[in-house]
């Protein structure tokens, strides 16, 4: 078992309604169970540039569970 923490930054675009474009950006911490099985908690943040010139955040909460194929 071991721990890990990823960061990412990067753009992002929404489509819903209009398209939207902004930076995105991600947390995430979790455990490897073992070598393949993995679970983590995650944050995520996108802000949004709206034509009026205001900033729109959406924000997200996950908690994953997953495989790690390439071990």
């Amino acid at each position: 078992m071991s721990g890990y923490v990823a960061v990412r930054l990067g753009y992002g675009v929404r489509f819903v309604k209009s398209v939207n474009h902004g930076i995105a950006f991600e947390t995430e911490i979790g455990l490897n169970l073992t070598r393949i099985i993995f679970v983590g908690f995650s944050y995520n943040l996108l802000s949004l540039f709206v034509y009026d010139h205001s900033n729109t955040n959406l924000n997200t909460y996950a908690f994953r569970v997953g495989f790690n194929l390439g071990k």
